[in-house]
């Protein structure tokens, strides 16, 4: 468990962390603006934020992607559909939720746009990469699945929900 030091600065509702020590139990705490107060968290906590920052920054990218102009990559860059952004989306929730379940972090979550207007969705897990690609207009899914030691895998599935539970399931083991 870590100890975290949380100071309050004058503006409400904006925290400092940092890692301060180890210490063996936890306790909530509600600071005054313009206090110092420490909270203790356990090691699932810590990852918990770990994995809702990386899953945030990755929202935050596949939300700027709907405000790029047509020919964003100076050549013919398509424009991305909203709808496209939302499977994209539940995609990251499904990888966050896995990840959540098992308490794990991964490396990193990384979408990815595509000038034909396509996203895809990278995840790296220990030396294991699995890469989701969206298409507009279209609910088949291709997965790319790398895994250390083992042959790479390349398919098209047309059921979106189930490929991404079963592959996501295949990273980890």
């Amino acid at each position: 468990m870590y100890d975290f030091a949380i100071n309050t600065p004058p503006k409400e509702n904006e925290y400092f962390f940092k890692i301060k020590d180890q210490v063996p139990r936890c306790q909530s705490i509600t600071p005054s603006p313009g206090q110092s107060t420490n909270i203790h968290l356990n090691n699932s906590m810590i990852n918990l934020i770990q994995r809702k920052k990386i899953a945030s920054e990755c929202y935050q990218e596949l939300d700027s992607y709907l405000q790029l102009s047509p020919s964003w990559d100076g050549y013919a860059g398509k424009v991305f559909d909203p709808k496209l952004i939302e499977r994209a989306k539940k995609v990251v929730q499904k990888i966050e939720s896995l990840f959540n379940k098992y308490d794990i972090i991964p490396n990193e979550i990384t979408p990815g746009p595509a000038s034909d207007g396509s996203v895809d969705v990278e995840l790296s897990y220990n030396n294991n990469i699995l890469i989701f690609t969206l298409y507009p207009d279209s609910e088949v899914i291709e997965i790319f699945l790398s895994k250390e030691n083992s042959p790479t895998l390349e398919l098209k599935e047309n059921n979106e929900e189930d490929s991404v539970d079963e592959y996501l399931l295949g990273i980890l083991y």
